[in-house]
């Protein structure tokens, strides 16, 4: 990229040493970095012989090369990587040595590892690509955005570099951060729900929706005979009916929703094509069978008092086949 002076540079916003929350949004070029705190408004200019370079990291002195405590940066070559990406096996299509998906414009790579978590330009959170809560998080406009989309799919759809700063400087911002500072303390951050954990988010979550990795709950004992072996074909199982799992798949979801997307390996979508798996509550249905609004009277007297809370996916789980 080029500034009016024909001058080369290159930019991004990280996340600063300082106070949590604060983030650099640096220009760097051959001769100079400048580096402003968006939040705090501080500008800081300085040379080469800085210790800083514009991903935020401290420079090591003896060899020039940018270090991140686990591996070390060639920014001079092309901004990559001296080692392998702990997490490069998830995305085979992207260069095991790039830092930030060759992208340091409008991604932010502070520890190597995903790009999960999305959120909207006004700073709310949206859900998940198809790789869950645990990483980066990925900044779109909220009508580009579809639950349990591929990870590459969120990728192309990220928000602009002129968005992402006006973004960083709008009062969403904020809200963005608290937010994404708080993904790991929720029950779906490992992508597995317990009852224990769906009852404590149905007093405490407020009716916030939870997003959990399909591959990770038991489907036994379906297979792939249940939908005749036809791609396509959707059936709504009854894990405390018929299809016995007295696991934390019947007792956390009762009916699930599977589509047969491949017979061969028994490959199989949990709930419907929007990514909603369930709504975790306790009402009585005049329609339901007798079994089933006992069971959910029990449930809803062993959770005590709260607010039902939508249940979403990412990912596919599998049959027997």
């Amino acid at each position: 990229m080029r500034t009016l002076d024909n001058s080369i540079y290159s930019s991004n916003a990280v996340p600063c040493g300082g106070a949590e929350g604060s983030f650099f949004f640096t220009i760097s070029s051959k001769n100079a970095t400048c580096r402003f705190n968006i939040c705090n408004c501080v500008q800081d200019i300085s040379n080469d012989s800085a210790s800083f370079t514009f991903t935020g990291k401290e420079k090591d002195l003896e060899t020039g090369y940018g270090y991140f405590g686990a591996r070390y940066m060639d920014h001079e070559l092309m901004t990559m990587w001296l080692s392998v990406d702990p997490m490069a096996d998830k995305y085979p299509s992207i260069s095991p040595y790039a830092y930030c998906a060759w992208n340091p414009v409008k991604q932010v790579d502070p520890d190597g590892r995903d790009i999960n978590p999305v959120y909207d330009l006004s700073g709310s959170f949206l859900g998940t690509d198809d790789q869950g809560l645990q990483g980066d998080p990925i900044i779109m406009d909220n009508s580009k955005f579809k639950q349990g989309m591929s990870h590459s799919d969120a990728m192309k759809s990220e928000a602009s570099f002129s968005e992402l700063v006006a973004f960083c400087n709008s009062d969403g911002f904020s809200d963005f951060l608290e937010h994404s500072n708080s993904l790991s303390s929720r029950p779906d951050w490992d992508g597995f729900l317990t009852l224990t954990e769906a009852n404590d988010w149905y007093r405490n979550g407020n009716g916030n929706p939870l997003y959990v990795d399909a591959s990770k709950i038991d489907l036994f004992p379906v297979s792939t005979g249940t939908f005749e072996k036809v791609e396509g074909c959707s059936k709504t199982i009854n894990f405390l009916g018929r299809y016995l799992n007295p696991g934390p798949t019947g007792f956390v979801y009762g009916n699930i929703e599977l589509t047969l997307l491949n017979k061969s390996t028994g490959e199989v979508r949990l709930g419907n094509s929007d990514g909603r798996l369930d709504n975790y509550g306790f009402e009585q249905h005049p329609k339901g069978s007798s079994w089933r609004n006992f069971s959910t009277k029990i449930g809803g007297w062993v959770a005590g008092k709260g607010k039902p809370f939508d249940i979403y996916t990412y990912k596919t789980g599998t049959v027997f086949h």
